[in-house]
């Protein structure tokens, strides 16, 4: 890896380490009608009264987005790294333009790891209700918020417990269907 790549890599992990209600927060901050982005937006003129950033799905998206990149960048950076680029030089030589080389060469050659970000996102995503209930406002509901709704508030456990072990159950499947296209092992090698 590039001292660049290193450097991105290192930036990127930083907020990994930080509390998540903190970045959380500092959200709630950002996007509050007398937040920085509406101050800001304001003092420039753009706007004339507060925009409703709160408790939207653009911000619980942001809000998303923002805790589970890292999740996301570290096996496609794997996949990407390992690319082979005799095999990108042969296929720009043989007449394949950017596009084509993109689809016929590069995205299955890093198919494995689009899969295996694709599984380590889901299981954190999960269990981000959190997100939703702070920055949504409650208004949106993920999987993790209705299982949890049904363990806390509506003390149906049957049905918490059922719909974890359906999403138990999709998580092996998803495992079972990586683990003939790639390797499992490269899920852990990030």
């Amino acid at each position: 890896m590039e001292k660049s790549g290193k450097l991105l890599m290192f930036l990127l992990m930083i907020p990994v380490y930080t509390s998540s209600l903190a970045r959380l927060y500092s959200l709630v901050i950002m996007f509050n009608s007398s937040g920085l982005i509406n101050t800001a937006l304001m003092k420039l003129h753009i706007i004339s009264s507060p925009l409703q950033m709160l408790y939207t799905n653009g911000s619980i998206t942001i809000g998303l987005v923002q805790y589970l990149l890292p999740f996301a960048v570290m096996p496609l950076y794997s996949s990407i790294e390992k690319l082979d680029e005799a095999t990108i030089e042969a296929s720009y030589d043989l007449g394949a333009g950017k596009i084509k080389t993109f689809i016929k060469v590069i995205l299955p050659m890093t198919f494995p790891g689009i899969i295996a970000a694709f599984i380590i996102l889901f299981v954190p995503a999960i269990g981000t209700y959190f997100i939703t209930d702070v920055i949504g406002g409650g208004t949106v509901y993920m999987i993790g918020n209705i299982i949890c709704n049904q363990f806390l508030s509506a003390r149906n456990w049957p049905l918490g417990a059922a719909l974890s072990v359906c999403v138990v159950i999709f998580i092996l499947l998803m495992l079972y269907l990586y683990s003939r296209i790639g390797n499992l092992d490269d899920l852990g090698a990030m």
